[in-house]
């Protein structure tokens, strides 16, 4: 019973949240609207469980700048190797190659970001720059890290930094950013 009514608080923000696209602070007084109306029916774990949920969910809003994408708003410009997002008529990023631009437009249909591999640079869904790696699988590796838990390393350095670019810690080995990437 516990876990069912977790799983409806889970379903009903995911709704709402998909009908409120870019308001955090919509979504965010429904949570705690919620929460309040059905926490008596969960234990302490649960109610954990549910927050922890939410705020993951929160944190993908936040982490591609325009709430979660929708698959038909994006096109390749195949003229000009464009990403476009046709919802805002907004150039996203222009690439060297349709197979990157492609590359690209799969990761922004799915939350993640993206790179371009022609100067090796990590963006955001929005197309807003990361960080710039020295090798394009340092950076496709971030792009998968960022969209699993929130961080990556840029193995030139061996620096762990945030979804955002933000360095967190500079390590002295590639294995110790690697620990510090799965903490």
């Amino acid at each position: 019973m516990k876990k069912s009514i977790a799983t409806l608080l889970l379903v009903s923000l995911s709704i709402s949240a998909f009908s409120q696209a870019n308001s955090l602070e919509g979504i965010s007084q429904e949570v705690n609207q919620l929460i309040s109306q059905h926490a008596e029916k969960l234990d302490a774990n649960d109610q954990l469980t549910v927050r922890k949920n939410l705020r993951h969910i929160i944190q993908i809003f936040k982490m591609n700048g325009h709430g979660i994408p929708a698959g038909g708003s994006y096109i390749c410009d195949s003229n000009n190797n464009q990403l476009i997002n046709l919802d805002g008529r907004i150039l996203i990023h222009d690439f060297s190659s349709m197979d990157h631009c492609q590359e690209a437009m799969a990761n922004v249909k799915l939350g993640k970001g993206f790179c371009d591999y022609n100067d090796n640079t990590l963006r955001q869904a929005n197309g807003k720059l990361v960080h710039d790696f020295s090798d394009s699988v340092n950076c496709k590796e971030a792009v998968e890290s960022i969209y699993k838990v929130k961080k990556f390393c840029d193995f030139t350095d061996n620096t762990l930094r945030k979804f955002d670019g933000t360095l967190l810690y500079d390590f002295s080995s590639r294995e110790d950013c690697l620990k510090g990437l799965n903490q």
